[in-house]
């Protein structure tokens, strides 16, 4: 898979600088909403620990990201006519910095209709209001995000516009770079990962998807948001979506 961001990063000319910058705003967001806990919704305390020790135990930023040397090259059978955006300078841009970090970790979501919740007085956080797969060959699978969000928003009936929160799986910075840049926005212009992503704050395989999910539940309501996307793509080059829907505003809509 790091081989396949690296060649992301070469096809869709993302440099390594904007990848360290990508990274460094994540560890940035991720160390300044544990110390405003904004995770406190999701995390169930373990031995009376309820914040991630990890996010304030270093200090992560430009300066130390551009020191690292790249991690990864490129797929051995890489074609160098595949794109004419092609920068082959990006060939050595995807480094430990500025990949997703190795964890362990562990995730749970109850999902129930609203008949079900309101017989049983159980409080609704969110509601899905569509979803989406999608797949490309494995060398592709950082941009599958972008394809799955069109089809869940599809689903949805939403525009993308309205859309005022991602959670984009940082399983690499190129992910969440090209994934914006295919549906056609400036990550740094729009709500991505706005408490830090799996480049700070971890990415284990297995849970990432129903971390993101709340992840994204937790930033709609502590922000008042409506509506939200999460997608992650998985390394055999497939991806999903969900379109989610701060269940606080729907209700004051009623």
């Amino acid at each position: 898979m790091g081989a396949f961001a690296v060649q992301c990063a070469v096809e869709e000319n993302i440099s390594r600088e904007e990848q360290d910058e990508y990274a460094a705003a994540s560890y940035a967001r991720s160390k300044e909403a544990t110390k405003a806990k904004k995770f406190s919704r999701e995390i169930v305390p373990l031995n009376e620990l309820d914040y991630d020790q990890e996010c304030l135990a270093r200090e992560v930023n430009i300066g130390t990201l551009s020191k690292l040397k790249s991690a990864f090259k490129l797929p051995k059978n890489f074609s160098t006519t595949a794109s004419s955006n092609m920068n082959m300078k990006n060939s050595e841009s995807v480094t430990a910095g500025n990949s997703s970090t190795m964890n362990d970790g562990a995730a749970a979501l109850v999902l129930a209709s609203r008949k079900y919740c309101k017989q049983h007085n159980i409080p609704v956080l969110a509601v899905i209001k569509g979803w989406g797969n999608a797949s490309q060959i494995p060398e592709k699978f950082t941009s599958s995000p972008a394809m799955a969000t069109e089809k869940a928003l599809k689903h949805a009936n939403v525009d993308l516009n309205d859309i005022e929160y991602f959670e984009i799986n940082e399983a690499f910075s190129v992910v969440p770079i090209v994934v914006a840049k295919k549906l056609g926005f400036d990550w740094r212009r729009k709500n991505v990962n706005v408490y830090g992503g799996a480049v700070s704050i971890g990415h284990p395989l297995g849970m990432s998807g129903a971390r993101i999910t709340m992840s994204l539940v937790s930033s709609l309501l502590n922000e008042k948001g409506r509506f939200g996307v999460a997608a992650i793509c998985n390394g055999g080059g497939g991806a999903s979506a969900l379109v989610l829907e701060n269940e606080s505003t729907l209700q004051s809509r009623l």
